[in-house]
């Protein structure tokens, strides 16, 4: 679940209608939480889940993505959105995330996009160990530190069991089959969210509570600007209305 795809687009790239280009996209407004449509519609981003924001002004998060090369304009034409293809972004975007993406790095790669990742990124052939691949996606990113990876959701350290991991992963919003998705899967994607929240509800599940879903951050910060971004919205369309109704006034006059 690294690089997120569609079965479809991948079809019509091995057609030769098109081209995948390996791109890390972030959300860079105001909002907590991004969700639109069109990204699907017109951008064809393989993902209906929503975009995190940052903190304090911050950008979001990288995601990871194949997307086809004639919606690439799309994303660079919109002013919320940053999107990058360049070997040392992408190196520090998967490095980001604290783990290294199965597809690409795991066992069970799959070895059509880890050959387009290692080439694009020149990664030097295939490692033994996790610490390795992670020191060279430093030197592309021209980082000083690799991190470390994250230990696993259903190992000691947690010791979730698959009912466990289904029912964490969810309270996120996700666009992949919960129910028949592989337990790395779900490990996969608990790591691309907001960690706090992941540890939050997974103390719930523990509890043998039902976890909250997530729409966004989970500190009062958070609220406060969802609740923030509600107002300005409402303000616009409420100054939309009236200059709307001043011109049918205005009509009605003449």
């Amino acid at each position: 679940m690294g690089f997120i795809s569609t079965t479809r687009n991948e079809e019509l790239a091995a057609e030769g209608h098109d081209e995948l280009t390996l791109a890390a996209l972030r959300y860079t407004g105001p909002r907590s939480i991004y969700n639109d449509e069109a990204m699907g519609r017109q951008g064809n981003f393989p993902s209906s889940a929503a975009l995190s924001g940052g903190n304090g002004g911050e950008p979001g998060p990288w995601k990871l993505a194949q997307i086809p090369s004639k919606n690439l304009g799309w994303f660079e034409n919109h002013n919320n959105l940053e999107i990058a293809y360049d070997p040392e972004t992408i190196a520090e975007a998967i490095l980001e995330k604290n783990y290294l993406p199965s597809d690409v790095f795991g066992a069970n790669f799959n070895p059509e996009l880890r050959k387009r990742v290692f080439d694009h990124l020149g990664i030097d052939g295939p490692k033994m160990e996790a610490s390795a691949y992670r020191e060279e996606l430093a030197e592309i990113a021209g980082v000083d530190d690799p991190g470390e990876e994250v230990t696993s959701f259903s190992g000691p350290d947690y010791d979730l069991t698959r009912s466990e991991l289904q029912s964490v992963a969810g309270a996120f919003e996700t666009d992949f089959n919960i129910a028949h998705a592989k337990n790395t899967d779900l490990e996969d994607f608990l790591r691309e969210q907001d960690q706090q929240a992941v540890r939050s509800r997974i103390d719930q599940v523990q509890a043998g509570k039902e976890p909250d879903p997530y729409t966004g951050s989970d500190d009062a910060d958070g609220d406060a600007d969802s609740e923030a971004d509600a107002d300005a919205d409402e303000e616009a369309d409420g100054d939309g209305d009236s200059e709307a109704e001043d011109t049918d006034e205005d009509e009605d006059d003449g």
